[in-house]
């Protein structure tokens, strides 16, 4: 009985002892001290591991929804195409990073789901219903509100009782958010939801005659518009959706393409940005790795959304009323240090007959001599007259992360991480745009963590950082890390 006993204690105290080196308790602690979005996401990602028992995690989920609120940004946004360069390449994985409030909450939701789905429930109808603002021609980035109707729908699905979804509750939640259309971001999101709920006949027939009665209606700004329409997977892709969906179900699609093709002319023909991505519905500019343009949405409504009796977009209905107005573009290296840095860059990377330099050159003393030099001068940038404290961070790190790619691996490449991880620790962007901060912070965890065999004692470095968030997640690497999908680059 003896032995019984002290085995029984001793797997009890086993399990209650920190393992790899990591203090649970103390780490839930540690991310209830940093700020809003990074408390919340933390707690996320420790209700997730399955070194926290079951019974805490929906705690942690509940404290990390209350918490989200005090995020700086309270929607996910993504840049236009036409300046997705630059600042606005940074700013769209800034925000790919979920740190958004609505995001945080959702992601909460979606954890909560799994282990009391009531409760999950009852704490995505207290997410703030988005209301994406109407935007002007100057506005380069635009709300994405993706994330709030894939978690709607996982709630329909998964949030009820057998009982509850023979009273039509699935059906009643549906329907209050459907009636909400008010902008053209919301519309490729709504159609993909009503596409995949589960809902009998009637109750998609009523939902998709009430969603295509306000689509018909809609009137936004050619901003949101055009981005609506312009993603791969945008509206056109979640109205193809939701009509298959509905001929499946043997419902007449008829008024949904009906309300689509006036929504749609109601917007081609109105005063459009001169940069918004698509003339007449013909798709023109460069987009980031991260995101594609859906081509010629005009030409995917007349080829494969249209059926009969419904006619033809013809040209007079895409051509735009006027054209008005373009963001402009961001961050421009022109400065007289940026582009002596840029040029220093480049005669690490091609010789004198423009050819590139390969492993036996970077090991001469010569290369190496011009690494330390650039290195020096890239830690001595400081900030310039015109140039703001965002543009002057993002530049620096967009360089520092393309030198620790080009140097060799072994001391040198060591001595770039560490400049760029104190550049990085207390700097003042933590507190003006703590996102955007933690982009490249996020990137330099992630790429030490994977080479943690080569990099020992920088993870070391970086786990016992001042910078109290540096410090917290590679903690949370260890415990919680990360699947490769979810890791992002800078640019």
């Amino acid at each position: 009985m003896r032995l019984a006993a002290g085995l029984f204690l001793l797997a009890a105290w086993l399990a209650a002892a920190p393992q790899d080196g990591v203090d649970l308790d103390g780490l839930i602690d540690r991310a209830r001290s940093v700020p809003a979005e990074f408390a919340a996401d933390a707690l996320i990602r420790l209700a997730q591991s399955d070194r926290v028992a079951k019974a805490k995690k929906p705690e942690l989920l509940e404290e990390a929804f209350r918490r989200a609120t005090g995020a700086q940004q309270p929607l996910k946004k993504r840049a236009i195409p036409a300046v997705r360069t630059g600042a606005a390449a940074f700013l769209n994985r800034a925000f790919a990073q979920d740190l958004d409030a609505n995001s945080l909450q959702c992601r909460a939701v979606r954890g909560m789901l799994e282990l009391n789905p009531r409760k999950a429930r009852e704490m995505f109808t207290d997410i703030p219903r988005p209301a994406p603002a109407k935007l002007t021609c100057d506005d380069a980035l635009v709300p994405d509100v993706s994330i709030y109707y894939e978690t709607l729908a996982e709630v329909a699905k998964s949030g009820f009782s057998a009982a509850e979804i023979e009273d039509d509750e699935p059906f009643k939640l549906l329907a209050s958010y459907v009636a909400a259309l008010s902008s053209p971001t919301q519309v490729g999101p709504i159609a993909r939801l009503l596409a995949s709920s589960p809902l009998k006949r009637p109750q998609l027939d009523a939902l998709a005659m009430s969603f295509g009665g306000s689509l018909k209606n809609l009137s936004g700004d050619d901003r949101s518009f055009s981005q609506a329409i312009s993603r791969q997977g945008g509206a056109g892709q979640g109205i193809a959706s939701l009509a298959a969906r509905c001929t499946e179900m043997e419902i007449s699609s008829l008024p949904l393409l009906e309300a689509y093709r006036a929504f749609l002319v109601r917007h081609f023909t109105a005063n459009r940005c001169t940069d918004g991505g698509e003339r007449g519905g013909i798709a023109f500019g460069v987009v980031a790795k991260d995101d594609t343009v859906e081509q010629d949405p005009a030409r995917f409504f007349n080829e494969s959304l249209r059926v009969d009796p419904i006619k033809p977009l013809g040209a007079d209905e895409v051509q735009p009323a006027k054209l008005e107005g373009a963001a402009g573009q961001q961050n421009s290296c022109d400065s007289q240090d940026c582009r002596r840095l840029v040029g220093l860059y480049r005669e690490l990377i091609f010789d004198s007959r423009g050819l590139p330099y390969g492993p036996d050159k970077k090991a001469t003393s010569e290369w190496q001599a011009k690494a330390k030099e650039y290195l020096g001068a890239l830690a001595a940038w400081k900030e310039e007259t015109g140039a703001s404290t965002a543009d002057l961070f993002q530049q620096k790190c967009a360089l520092y992360s393309e030198f620790a790619n080009v140097v060799p691996n072994g001391p040198d490449r060591v001595a770039v991480l560490r400049a760029f991880l104190a550049f990085l620790s207390q700097n003042s962007v933590q507190r003006e745009n703590r996102a955007e901060w933690f982009l490249p912070v996020n990137s330099l965890v992630a790429r030490v963590s994977l080479q943690r065999a080569s990099l020992d004692e920088l993870w070391r470095d970086m786990r016992g950082s001042a910078d109290p968030l540096i410090a917290l997640y590679c903690e949370l690497e260890e415990l919680a890390p990360r699947s490769p999908g979810t890791r992002l680059s800078i640019f």
